[in-house]
């Protein structure tokens, strides 16, 4: 299987930048013990986010077949990354890791595979390939801007736009299962401008519906 990463605007382009499954578990009859992908990286569409079960470990390959990341220890090739950000995070009452990296301009092969063929647990998979940040789908008022500055791992996105408001709504039921984490927003309006100022706010990206999810202190999400 092979394809480009993705900026997805719609159900149809989301569904073929995301691969979810499980390895080796017969509860769900795919026996298999591995998995792979072969995509293409470019500067405008290059993050990977991956989310693991406790059995399951991923690798990447470059085009010459060499090893430029496992999961297994987080050991990595820096210098084919222009970002990375990984976290544990709960859902459905079972842990899970997930990865977020962006790839340099290349050619790659993404591997699933198993630790254990002997557990009976812990073989779900899933990885969402494009941009993370649809700028596009955000509203412009002439009269009323801010200048937004969009960061997430760290780091600043190379996209900027000027916007009044993010729309910010999540599926019940999908908000943590393909969510980046750790996407920072600081908010700064014009002077004449009477809006407030926010910053280091934490943002949760839904791929589905290309919107963001503010999660509260009580792990409850708002709609806004």
């Amino acid at each position: 299987m092979s394809g480009f990463l993705l900026n997805p605007k719609g159900q149809s382009n989301y569904n073929s930048a995301l691969r979810e499954g499980y390895l080796n578990d017969s509860a769900y009859d795919e026996n298999q013990g591995h998995y792979y992908q072969c995509v293409v990286s470019d500067e405008d569409c290059n993050n990977i986010t991956f989310m693991l079960e406790s059995n399951v470990n991923v690798f990447i390959f470059d085009n010459d077949i060499n090893l430029i990341y496992r999961s297994s220890d987080e050991a990595g090739v820096t210098s084919y990354f222009d970002r990375y950000y990984s976290t544990t995070k709960t859902i459905a009452g079972t842990s899970n890791k997930v990865i977020s990296l962006g790839l340099i301009d290349g050619n790659y092969y993404i591997v699933f595979k198993v630790k254990d063929a002997t557990a009976t647990t812990g073989y779900h998979y899933g990885y969402y390939a494009g941009q993370p940040l649809p700028i596009a789908q955000t509203t412009t008022f002439s009269d009323l801007t801010h200048y937004t500055t969009i960061k997430w791992n760290r780091s600043s996105s190379s996209q900027s736009a000027s916007t009044q408001t993010l729309t910010i709504n999540c599926p019940s039921g999908s908000e943590d299962e393909y969510a980046l984490t750790g996407v920072k927003f600081s908010d700064k309006s014009k002077a004449f401008a009477n809006n407030t100022y926010a910053s280091s706010i934490d943002y949760y990206y839904t791929p589905a519906t290309a919107s963001y999810s503010k999660k509260t202190s009580t792990n409850r999400w708002l709609v806004e």
